[in-house]
């Protein structure tokens, strides 16, 4: 586990001034938008529901101090399923049974199926991106050497737009906000598409 202080020790090059426990502070706002805005921290498929007759929404047993930000891609008993958009929810009356076509990250540690299944013990997995919760300390050591260039970039980025403070530069803010939005970008094409059905493509029949 990498603490979010280790973050002020790559920090300090241009930062050698700001106080630890400010870098720290920022480290976990920058991070978290890293891992939203990039989804580099995914899953492997994991289960998130097992299916129970007219029980719509079931819990996830998160790692300790993550919880998910999106599901990437979800399966139900080996077929694919399509990961829910929060509009699509009219299209279904509530309550309304059948067979489950759809799966909703309805909070960051539940899910709802759409529809509410009417067979019982059909496995619904997922390929889930995570972030740190707001009781998180740090980031796992391999998350760290991957990623906290473009983290940094960002802790940079934020705490330079601090008008008033000793530190402020907008020019050299926008310089690492450019920084971090291209090294995001190359992180976020390495693990794919955030949702992965809308990007897929059949052939033409023959």
């Amino acid at each position: 586990m990498k603490t979010w202080d280790e973050f002020a020790k790559r920090c300090a090059t241009w930062l050698p001034d700001v106080p630890v426990f400010t870098v720290t502070d920022e480290a976990f706002e920058a991070a978290r938008d890293f891992y939203v805005e990039t989804m580099a921290w995914r899953s492997d498929p994991i289960t998130v529901a097992t299916t129970v007759v007219a029980t719509q929404d079931y819990t996830i047993t998160n790692p300790a101090d993550t919880e998910i930000a999106a599901l990437c891609a979800a399966w139900l008993d080996g077929e694919e399923l399509d990961v829910a958009k929060a509009g699509e929810l009219d299209d279904y009356f509530p309550g309304e049974t059948g067979t489950v076509e759809k799966v909703w990250l309805f909070t960051p540690s539940s899910v709802r199926l759409l529809k509410t299944p009417d067979i019982a013990g059909q496995v619904v997995k997922a390929t889930v991106a995570y972030i740190p919760k707001s009781t998180a300390t740090g980031i796992a050591d391999d998350l760290f050497t991957m990623h906290w260039r473009p983290i940094v970039h960002k802790i940079c980025g934020r705490l330079m737009r601090q008008k008033g403070k000793p530190w402020f530069d907008q020019a050299l803010a926008a310089w690492h906000d450019g920084q971090a939005d291209s090294l995001s970008l190359g992180y976020g094409s390495i693990v794919g598409p955030i949702s992965r059905r809308p990007y897929r493509v059949k052939m033409a029949p023959i």
